[in-house]
């Protein structure tokens, strides 16, 4: 059988490259190799549908881009990450009709939207105890609602990414309509007499989410942390359960002292879980495993219950957290993850087992394992 072609589909940044994503690419495309695909990388811009050719880029040994021509690929990997160039009409045309033609063997349809995850999901008996309770703020009812059950409160752009434009809101007294504190990411911190001042200062927009805060331990001086677990399809040969979802790692991520949340891009670090796990509980080391173990047994519940909703995924990135009795919560699910946390926790072997899996899955959509 030939060698399987793989299109990893993006979209050029600034300056006509592949930005944040370019390392990952170089990776992914090593990866290929080592699993005998043939891939590069290529935009909606770039497909001749007449020829049934596209124009793709593959990076030299030295790293450097070089464009070729090559035929249209067997399976395609969706990396789009920019929801702007999602909205353009020629990349929206084409990225229709390319899933019209590619059907299963088109991965990671779509960027997620965080209120369609949380119904989706909340749906799911398995999981809804596992969600922080969610509501999509069109009125100041809704926050007004939610403060009376709340203690603690995010305020969050439903389609952000990155930590960006989230405001925590702690109350500060019994009464849910009294005084809270105000922390975001770029604001000081304030504190006001009244909820609905915190609101007004929050300034949330009509496609925000207000979500239940998850209070759980911290480290190293009050620095807040969550868990991003990374999972795959694996299509090796073998059983049908050889080809389903597997867990490739969980590392920890933590932010920095006195933010709100421990997203990298927020001047967060990571480290590996297990590590960190045992820091929180060092006084109880076997709560350590345990609460590891749950954070695993919940992270390979959610992939098929959201693709129940939003079709076919070969890698999604949870990003998961403690609460103080060492129950696991799930806060977001991102169709198209980086790899900066692992590299950041010194996870190479889990980071190249990621590339491995992602290719092996495509092979198998070709090959058969997967039907």
């Amino acid at each position: 059988m030939s060698r399987v072609r793989v299109g990893m589909l993006t979209t050029t940044q600034g300056g006509g490259g592949f930005g944040e994503q370019a390392p990952l690419f170089r990776a992914l495309l090593r990866s290929a190799r080592r699993e005998g695909c043939i891939a590069y990388v290529f935009t909606p811009a770039g497909v001749d549908w007449d020829a049934g050719r596209v124009r793709g880029w593959v990076a030299s040994p030295g790293g450097r881009w070089r464009c070729r021509s090559f035929p249209m690929p067997d399976v395609i990997y969706d990396r789009i990450v920019c929801r702007e160039d999602l909205r353009r009409p020629a990349v929206d045309g084409a990225l229709s009709r390319l899933k019209a033609m590619y059907r299963g063997r088109y991965f990671n349809p779509c960027l997620l939207d965080k209120w369609e995850v949380y119904q989706a999901l909340a749906s799911d008996a398995s999981l809804d105890e596992h969600l922080p309770e969610t509501r999509l703020l069109t009125t100041p009812d809704v926050a007004r609602d939610m403060a009376g059950r709340h203690p603690v409160m995010f305020i969050k752009p439903r389609r952000g990414t990155q930590g960006r434009r989230i405001v925590r809101l702690d109350r500060r007294t019994s009464d849910p309509m009294g005084s809270y504190r105000v922390r975001s990411q770029i604001c000081r911190e304030q504190t006001v007499p009244t909820l609905d001042r915190a609101m007004a200062i929050a300034a949330p927009g009509t496609e925000d989410l207000i979500q239940q805060g998850i209070e759980g331990p911290s480290i190293r001086g009050g620095r807040p942390f969550d868990l991003r677990a990374l999972l795959h399809r694996d299509g090796r040969a073998g059983s049908r359960a050889e080809s389903g979802w597997r867990l490739t790692c969980i590392v920890a991520r933590v932010g920095r002292r006195g933010a709100i949340t421990s997203n990298l891009h927020t001047g967060g670090t990571a480290v590996r879980a297990r590590t960190l796990l045992r820091e929180v509980y060092r006084a109880r080391p076997s709560q350590a495993q345990a609460a590891l173990t749950r954070l695993r047994r919940l992270a390979l519940t959610v992939p098929p219950a959201l693709e129940r909703s939003f079709g076919h995924f070969g890698e999604l990135a949870l990003d998961l957290l403690l609460d103080g009795q060492g129950n696991p919560w799930l806060l977001e699910v991102n169709s198209r993850p980086g790899r900066r946390a692992l590299v950041l926790a010194g996870e190479g072997r889990a980071r190249a087992l990621a590339g491995r899996r992602i290719f092996r899955h495509a092979r198998s959509l070709v090959e058969g394992d997967d039907r």
